[in-house]
């Protein structure tokens, strides 16, 4: 049964079918092999050589990407960039409840950014959240992607200690923050 199996899966070199590969002498289906051995191996450089090209494209983008922001960082004004604090609560880990660490972070409009949030107790475990202030500056979303996102609208982010929001959660698979603390501010634009 298994050699029926196996058979049924047999494929043959250069896409011949069983009836072609059969009326090949044993030096012609050496030849065929060897050809398709050789046909593989191009495939795989130019697999590679595509890999390569998408990954430096990437990288490429990726420091454009960086390059704009640090850009539109230096040329801020008020009200352009938030300073965001999370601390208090909860967050699962591994399948449990645990304190983390507590994080800050800044956003300028239209930024997105996965910060981590490392386990208080086992600092090399972590879980990536991604954040996304708003393009006019007036939302801060989490997990934007997900349909379970948390979005913090301002208030009074322009008050001395910016608008604190308590008890905050969200509820996604990957994090599952509980009863977070978070503080949003927009952060004082100095001028050398």
């Amino acid at each position: 049964m298994l050699a029926i199996v196996a058979a049924g899966c047999e494929s043959y070199p250069l896409g011949m079918s069983k009836d072609e590969w059969v009326m090949l002498s044993p030096e012609q289906q050496a030849d065929a092999r060897q050809k398709q051995l050789a046909i593989d191996a191009e495939q795989r450089r130019v697999a590679a050589i595509e890999d390569a090209n998408q990954q430096q494209a990437a990288a490429a983008e990726a420091a454009r990407r960086e390059a704009e922001i640090d850009d539109r960082y230096r040329h801020a004004r008020f009200g352009d960039v938030v300073s965001v604090n999370i601390e208090g609560g909860t967050m699962k880990f591994e399948g449990k409840d645990r304190r983390y660490e507590e994080v800050a972070f800044d956003l300028i409009k239209g930024e997105t950014r996965a910060i981590v949030i490392h386990r208080e107790d086992r600092h090399n475990t972590s879980i990536n959240v991604v954040v996304r202030l708003g393009d006019d500056g007036r939302k801060l979303y989490f997990d934007d992607g997900s349909d379970k996102r948390l979005t913090l609208t301002e208030k009074s982010w322009d008050a001395h200690g910016g608008q604190v929001y308590l008890d905050q959660s969200l509820n996604n698979d990957s994090s599952d923050l509980r009863n977070a603390k978070i503080t949003v501010r927009y952060r004082t634009i100095r001028r050398r």
